[in-house]
């Protein structure tokens, strides 16, 4: 019975040896555990450093300067309360500001409408279509009249001088009065052609767009002008302090409404042009048939005389003086005529002012969306501003008391501020003297750290040496008994 019980203490003996064996190999090693202890001490100095600057903090801190700070932020909160007590507002021209703010806002929401940019860009569309007409209808047809003026004026002088010649040099005989008649006829017909030259039919429309024409540009460089003249206020609440600034609805306006006064100008001009044209050629016109009038009696005067001859004599000696007339006078009036239809090349001046005015017209229905934009936010920015002035009047009394409140707890504020610097400061010492004392057994922790690490080192060798020992040891009486045993098993 006693050789099993040998033989399982052997055993256990063995399996406890592999034991020790086992624990002593998972003991870290020195290196393990001298890194440990370094970073120990590593953690130790660093939370020594920070201790110790916040502990220069709390020195700082409690330097003069924060008494003095403290007694400015009395003396100012102090100032304050007395301001604001002082202070009263006036719910009377808040009430008008806020009128004023609404009106306003209506005002810019009528012109944000107002301004319409497909009016405005028909303006300018009439503008260019004018300019088209003058350079490439009127001013083409009136030199072509005035060529073919000149060209006529040479020709019906030629016949008049030649039809007084002939009137002087024949003599007054029937035949060379049917001659004179026919004549006087194709004459007739030369100065009704010529009369129907000078009826320009479209001059009292275009007459008419340029005046409606210089009508619109000054009316639109007057609305220009008084809406770049405008200006809104911007509302500012800063506490208890509002603030009114007044800014202008449109900065660029100046330079369009200029714009569009030079093109006013430019329109006025070629209007003056136009009306002197018109001043003249009814003066033309009247010559004309006052010439035609000259011709037409002439010629009856002759038809009546070649029906009764007794009386041609007489006729046909005035019939040379008053060709002659006709000849000396017609030539001056066609050139004149001529003339004024020439000088119409000076509205092409105009139709360039019509053309820039155009281009700026363009240009600032371009941004006019933005303007309108802007007009319509800055007319909500004051409808919202005076919703506010509103809510203001409407909260007298809670603004009055949160007034009177606010003047209360600044009042205990300064009263209290003096104990409470007192109080911090003690506050501070007493964290000064903590971090003061942690400090220093940080830096006692941090000291003894590599003593502790030193015999760390010694107790982990030594143990790693016991637990090989101790598990050889055991080791070899587990192996003794237990081959003992077999042994005197063996011999039995």
């Amino acid at each position: 019975m006693r050789r099993p019980i040998f033989a399982l203490l052997g055993i256990l003996e063995i399996v406890v040896a592999g034991i020790f064996v086992y624990i002593t190999l998972s003991i870290p090693k020195p290196s393990e555990v001298a890194g440990g202890f370094d970073r120990l001490e590593h953690t130790t100095r660093r939370a020594s450093r920070q201790v110790g600057t916040m502990r220069r903090q709390a020195v700082e801190v409690r330097q003069p300067e924060l008494h003095r700070f403290a007694a400015d932020l009395q003396k100012q909160t102090q100032t304050i309360t007395s301001t604001v007590k002082k202070q009263q507002v006036d719910y009377e021209t808040i009430v008008h500001l806020r009128n004023s703010l609404d009106d306003v806002a209506k005002g810019l929401d009528g012109l944000s409408e107002t301004l319409d940019p497909q009016k405005v860009g028909k303006l300018g569309d009439g503008l260019g279509n004018t300019a088209d007409y003058i350079d490439k209808t009127m001013i083409p047809a009136t030199g072509k009249a005035a060529d073919h003026i000149d060209e006529l004026s040479n020709n019906l002088t030629k016949d008049a001088e030649n039809l007084a010649k002939l009137l002087k040099d024949a003599p007054p005989d029937l035949k060379v009065a049917r001659e004179i008649h026919d004549s006087l006829g194709k004459f007739d017909q030369g100065l009704e052609k010529m009369t129907q030259l000078l009826e320009l039919k479209r001059l009292d429309a275009i007459r008419e767009g340029f005046s409606g024409l210089e009508t619109s540009l000054s009316t639109t460089a007057g609305q220009v002008d008084k809406l770049s003249g405008y200006r809104y206020p911007s509302v500012r609440i800063s506490g208890l302090k509002v603030d009114v600034e007044e800014k202008p609805f449109w900065p660029n306006g100046d330079k369009i409404a200029d714009g569009l006064r030079k093109a006013t100008e430019g329109v006025r001009a070629a209007q003056k042009e136009l009306d002197g044209l018109v001043t003249d050629l009814p003066q033309l016109r009247k010559a004309l048939e006052e010439s035609r009038k000259v011709v037409a009696q002439t010629r009856i005067a002759l038809g009546q005389t070649l029906k009764q001859q007794d009386k041609l004599e007489p006729l046909l000696r005035d019939i040379p003086v008053r060709t002659a007339k006709i000849a000396e006078d017609l030539p001056n009036l066609l050139k004149e005529l001529a003339k004024i239809l020439r000088e119409t090349k000076q509205l092409k001046e105009v139709s360039a002012t019509l053309r820039q005015a155009q281009k700026g017209i363009e240009s600032a229905v371009v941004h006019w969306p933005e303007l309108r934009t802007s007009l319509k936010r800055t007319a909500d920015l004051l409808r919202a501003s005076s919703q506010q002035l509103d809510r203001v009047v409407q909260n007298k009394s809670e603004y009055e008391q949160a007034v009177r409140q606010n003047t209360e707890l600044a009042e205990s504020f300064a009263e209290s501020l003096p104990l409470f610097t007192r109080q911090l400061t003690t506050q501070l010492e007493e964290q000064e003297r903590s971090l003061a004392d942690l400090e220093s057994s940080l830096d006692e922790v941090g000291d003894t750290i590599p003593a502790y690490k030193k015999n760390a080192m010694d107790v982990l060798g030594a143990g790693k040496v016991l637990g090989f020992l101790v598990a050889a040891i055991i080791g070899i009486h587990g192996a003794y008994v237990l081959s003992d045993g077999l042994k005197r098993k063996t011999s039995n």
